[in-house]
This record gives structure tokens, sequence and C-alpha cells, in this order.
């Protein structure tokens, strides 16, 4: 049984053989996916210089055939390198180059793990309201794609950090990224279609936002009630849902 040494080293042997090859052919497609395949061996393996390297060769290379679907996973992978090197800046700035091409392709496979990748760094950064509002988005597009295996664990994981910066905030007393908790809480659940916890986070949201004359908080809490409640039909509460878009509006 190979040691994880050998392992990587195996690794590494395979994919420079296929860049040999690749090269030697004048395959580009192969090389660009070589040179990937070499820059994620080497961060599993904490060799941040030399993946870093090879994420950029990869990258030259996507870029000069157009190919923008390589050229996505490229900044993907050298935005786990940075983050993984706690670089958490470059990092982000990485995965807004993926998401940008994402986006202009329609790619929304790429575009929920650039999200989900954005999340991550941005809470190992200390920027938590940046961080759930890209898990949010990340459960908006797996909702949208009816993705019920990417929903599930998507929900789990906004759930998880929610809960911490929600943590983090009641720990500093920070009343506004608390309010900010409550609704990325509430969004989670209601995409989820857990209605009556959806709506309990709404409510503690508003409290605190009501309290603190915070007239932002108070309008997204009111529309999160709103949405709770129009797609809450065991109860017929459509009249409840238009009373809180209502007093969204009103503010």
């Amino acid at each position: 049984m190979l040691t994880l040494n050998n392992q990587f080293r195996a690794a590494i042997h395979y994919f420079q053989k296929a860049l040999e090859i690749a090269q030697e052919c004048g395959d580009k497609q192969n090389e660009t996916n070589a040179y990937t395949g070499l820059g994620d061996v080497y961060r599993f393996n904490n060799q941040f210089q030399t993946a870093v390297q090879s994420y950029e060769k990869a990258l030259d290379i996507a870029k000069g055939r157009g190919d923008k679907e390589d050229e996505t996973n490229v900044y993907i992978g050298l935005g786990r390198a940075y983050g993984l090197n706690n670089q958490f800046q470059a990092a982000i700035q990485y995965f807004q180059k993926a998401l940008g091409i994402a986006q202009e392709r329609g790619d929304k496979q790429n575009e929920t793990i650039v999200y989900i990748e954005l999340g991550d760094a941005y809470k190992l950064n200390n920027q938590l309201q940046a961080a759930i509002q890209s898990y949010e988005k990340a459960l908006d597009i797996a909702q949208e794609r009816d993705d019920k295996e990417c929903w599930n664990n998507q929900f789990q994981t906004a759930i998880q950090y929610c809960q911490k910066a929600l943590e983090i905030s009641q720990e500093r007393r920070d009343t506004e990224n608390e309010t900010n908790a409550y609704i990325g809480l509430g969004d989670a659940y209601r995409f989820n279609n857990r209605l009556r916890t959806a709506i309990k986070f709404y409510a503690k949201a508003l409290h605190i936002a009501q309290e603190r004359g915070d007239k932002a908080g108070e309008t997204n809490a009111y529309i999160g009630l709103g949405d709770a409640y129009g797609l809450n039909r065991w109860n017929n509460q459509f009249q409840t849902a238009i009373q809180y878009c209502q007093k969204a509006l009103e503010i």
C-alpha cells in the first residue's frame, strides 16, 4: 500500500509524464490539465510556491487558448492555494475572477462552488457579513438548479457559518451583525422550506433592528417575514405576508 508521500510522488510523476506527452503533441488542452493537476497536488502537499507556479502556467495556456472553463478552474485553484497560505485577500481576488467568468458563461455549477469558496475566505478574513452573503448566493443558485444534493450540503454550510457569525457578534455585542446573522439564518431555513424556524429568526432580527433604530435591518427582516409567510401555506397566512411587505415598503 502506498504511503501518502509515495502517493504524492506517484501523482507528480504521472502528471509530469502527461505534461511531456501533451507538449510533444502540441496538445494545449491536456497541457493545461497537467499543469492544473500538478498545481492541485503541490497544493495538497503544502508546496505553495510550486503550486502557484504550476497554476500560473496553466492560466497562461488557458488564456492563450481562450478556454474560459479552464481559466475558471485555474483561478479557483489559485484562490485555494492562497487561502491555504493564509493570504485571504489574494484568495478572494482570484475567486472573484473565477466568479466573473462563471457568471459570464452561465456556469451555475462553478458559480456555486466559487460562492462557497468566497464564503470560506471571507469568514477566515473576519468579513462575516460578506461570508454570509456568499453562502446565501450559493443557496439561491442551488435552489434555482433544483440540485438537491448540492442544496442540502450548502444548507448545512450556511447554517453552520451563520451560527458561528451569530456567536461571534453576540460575544462582541455587535448588534448590527447579530441582526444580519439572524436574517442569514432565516434566509437559509426559508430556502430549505423550514418556514416556522425561518420566521423565528426573522422575528429575532426584527426585534434587535427595532431596538437599534436600524431601518435597513428592519426592512430586511420584514421582507424575510413577508417571504416566509407568503410561502407558509399551513395557515393560509398570505394576508400576514402582505402586511409585512407593506411595512417594509413604508420604511
